[in-house]
């Protein structure tokens, strides 16, 4: 089992405001991403979902769901692969990172 990097952050006021920042933006890109009035309306008028629903529903949201799961755990903000701490600010452009910049590249 990987150490909890954050577990330090986790008491202190300013990484509680971030984390519920954080879950609050990846909650509403999951209801974006796959949202079904969304997909009807591609569904009835070309017979299929759009590459851009296709595309978010595939490949963003399994990780921004991965995100929350990390938060209700106490481990978001480490790194799946090396457990390192991942920077705030690739959390914040990126809220469902499930690695740092350097595990992540090497996935690549």
């Amino acid at each position: 089992m990987k150490e909890n990097t954050n577990a330090g952050k986790c008491k202190l006021p300013w990484w509680v405001i971030f984390i519920q920042k954080q879950e609050d933006v990846i909650q509403k890109r999951i209801a974006k991403y796959t949202n079904k009035k969304t997909l009807q309306k591609d569904l009835i008028e070309t017979g299929c979902p759009s590459p851009y629903q296709t595309y978010k529903s595939r490949e963003v949201v399994p990780p921004l769901r991965q995100a929350l799961r990390k938060i209700m755990m106490g481990t978001y903000g480490d790194c799946d692969v090396c457990g390192s701490e991942i920077p705030i600010e690739r959390l914040e452009i990126v809220p469902g990172a499930l690695a740092c910049v350097q595990c992540d590249a090497k996935r690549i």
